[in-house]
């Protein structure tokens, strides 16, 4: 599963609005070219009715692509349905949507963009962040047909990212991420059991454009990279290849934003992100288990685009503490762990705990809560 990852997050077909029984016989045939026994074969649709079709026959139409790569044989691909479906969900969504902002929804394993393709290649259309808010979120295009994604996910990662619905706004959003007053909150599931409850990681990462792989380094020119680890349980995991393992799922709290830094602190620190091929050589996981499961932006300069000098409305302190907003005038995003909280991945053997500064975490994130409303409030004091 994530040899077809990371080789190279191999093109992926976005289905079109097809008809319900279109997609349910696409699904058929997918199904039989992946070699599957017709037994399998009921199987497997079963587990594929538990997600959206169209979503589902795009997982399966990537997998397929994987098989005829040599990145997974058939048996490999049909066993990592079987056991991990999972895999099959492909839940875009919004989560936050006003005048100025929508905050969306990216699923794993999906681009932020899909790169062109030369002419006569073989290989699928890729789903992507862009395609489907070209689809479904207009207001969010410009003239020239691109959208206003304000900032980046890795492809192997899930959760909530901004997008703008003017250039004021854009621009607005940039500079709050440039001066580091957006507020984050990411959960991961990791490798082992930490030894400490809370822990700030604040190694160098040599930063290159020209390769993939980042790493930590110890020399003056590393950028400075801090991370804040909490734990919210330890526990074992459930997920087939690695069931039983020893686990934990902690909230990670980014002060900076390098490339990769999450994952590059946590296999530093000797805790692997379940699923990570890169950093953590786990090529046996159907995702990342790494979720941006929060987001929140101050509003003043938002709310003031439409107004002369708007741009100075979010001024804050420089620890990036606070913009001079109420509690209320921020603007939050909220995308609770799917599906089911992780349990499908991860059994707890303490009872879990929300971080210091956000008490509710717990009943958002992996319980039955889904608002965004009043999430973050405590992130600012927590960091002032």
């Amino acid at each position: 599963a994530a040899r077809f990852q990371e080789r190279g997050r191999q093109p992926m077909l976005l289905c079109r609005l097809h008809p319900a029984r279109e997609v349910q016989q696409r699904m058929h045939t997918q199904l039989r070219q992946l070699g599957s026994t017709t037994e399998q074969n009921a199987a497997l649709l079963q587990h594929c009715a538990a997600y959206d079709p169209q979503g589902a026959a795009t997982r399966l139409e990537a997998l397929l692509h994987a098989v005829r790569s040599d990145v997974l044989t058939r048996r490999e691909a049909v066993a990592l349905i079987s056991e991990q479906p999972e895999l099959l969900e492909l839940d875009f969504g919004a989560v936050h949507e006003d005048e100025q902002l929508l905050l969306v929804h990216k699923p794993f394993q999906v681009r932020m963009s899909a790169p062109s393709r030369p002419a006569g290649a073989d290989s699928p259309d890729e789903p992507s962040l862009h395609e489907w808010l070209v689809g479904t979120h207009p207001s969010v295009m410009t003239a020239a047909g691109t959208t206003r994604v304000c900032h980046n996910l890795d492809y192997a990662t899930s959760g909530v990212v901004a997008c703008a619905k003017s250039e004021g706004a854009a621009r607005e959003v940039g500079r709050l991420f440039e001066a580091r007053k957006a507020r984050k909150l990411y959960a991961a599931l990791v490798f082992g059991h930490p030894a400490w409850e809370e822990r700030n990681i604040s190694a160098r990462i040599a930063v290159t454009a020209r390769k993939f792989r980042q790493s930590v380094t110890k020399a003056s020119s590393g950028k400075a990279a801090r991370t804040t680890a909490t734990v919210a349980a330890r526990g074992r995991l459930v997920l087939p290849p690695h069931r039983g393992k020893e686990a934990s799922l902690l909230w990670l709290t980014p002060h900076t934003g390098r490339r990769h830094q999450l994952r590059l602190h946590m296999a530093h620190i000797g805790h692997p992100i379940v699923g990570d091929v890169t950093y953590g050589a786990d090529r046996r996981s159907y995702r990342m288990f790494l979720h941006a499961a929060a987001l929140e932006l101050p509003s003043a300069g938002l709310l003031g685009q439409g107004r002369a000098g708007a741009d100075g409305g979010a001024d804050g302190g420089a620890d990036g503490g606070g913009s001079g907003c109420a509690d209320d005038a921020w603007v939050r995003g909220v995308a609770p762990l799917a599906p089911r909280g992780w349990h499908n991945a991860f059994t707890p053997s303490e009872p879990l705990r929300s971080p210091a500064f956000w008490p509710g975490a717990v009943g958002e994130l992996l319980g039955s809560g889904s608002g965004s409303q009043g999430a973050l409030k405590e992130i600012r004091a927590a960091d002032r």
